[in-house]
């Protein structure tokens, strides 16, 4: 009689490592979506302000191409009424001011902010979630001079270098500028959030021509992680009214999420 030997056992070490990368994986998706969700709602409320008037002698004039059409523009009568003017020029107060026991593992990385790694168009997908916006713009910055407001109070908190996107969306419906800003301590990142929420459209240099020059949605967003500062103005014309918020909601938390990981 012909013997015939039984079938080789399949191994499950290849389905056991298949478990656990899969398991990984999917503790690293939740992880990210849970990181976002939880920067989605640190984000400080943005808030409706009055744009400082463009300075011609220091502010990029926009090409034709970048200015609002007559459709994409609501009329003046359609603009919102500021809600929140610019306070006097604000120095740090002592308690705001990072303390001398700041140590060194408190300063993070030490990387820089480049527009190699943040430039570029902004794409963003979650689930059914996604927006896209092209880029108009975009400048890295050694110091924050640029960037700082009158007094320049983001260099009295110790602001070190930064970097700056303008952004289109919507066929120029809704127009964003963003601004990442590196700090030695979180603690000086934290204090410099504070004075933004004072004066939000005073404490940041915004590139006024990248944005509409009439808007029936004007709003600052600000949050900071860890030694870096986020800030987003944003506008809308009539038509892209209702999208702005969530556009630039999620605009703000995708950029401060980064910086989780750094």
């Amino acid at each position: 009689m012909q013997y015939t030997p039984p079938p080789p056992q399949r191994s499950s070490n290849g389905l056991v490592v298949g478990l656990v990368i899969g398991f990984v994986a999917l503790l690293l998706v939740g992880g990210a979506v849970t990181a976002f969700v939880v920067a989605l709602r640190s984000n400080a409320d943005p808030i409706t302000v009055t744009f400082p008037t463009p300075d011609p002698t220091t502010a990029p004039q926009a090409s034709p191409e970048e200015s609002p059409s007559p459709e994409e523009s609501p009329s003046p009568e359609e603009s919102p009424s500021p809600e929140e003017s610019p306070s006097p020029e604000e120095s740090p107060s002592p308690e705001e001011s990072a303390s001398p026991e700041d140590t060194a593992d408190q300063q993070g990385s030490g990387k820089r902010l480049t527009i190699k790694e943040f430039g570029g168009d902004w794409k963003f997908r979650l689930g059914s979630t996604s927006y896209q916006a092209s880029s108009v713009g975009e400048w890295e910055h050694d110091t924050c001079d640029a960037l700082d407001g009158k007094g320049l109070p983001l260099s009295k908190h110790g602001c070190d270098h930064g970097v700056e996107m303008t952004y289109s969306a919507y066929s120029g419906g809704i127009r964003a500028a963003l601004v990442v800003l590196a700090f030695p301590t979180e603690a000086q990142a934290k204090a410099a959030e504070k004075l933004i929420a004072k004066d939000a459209s005073g404490a940041v240099k915004w590139r006024m021509d990248k944005l509409h020059r009439d808007w029936a949605y004007g709003k600052v967003q600000w949050g900071s992680t860890g030694r870096f500062v986020v800030a987003s103005a944003v506008t809308a014309d009539k038509a892209n009214k209702a999208r702005a918020p969530k556009f630039q909601q999620h605009l703000q938390a995708d950029f401060k999420n980064v910086f989780l990981f750094w």
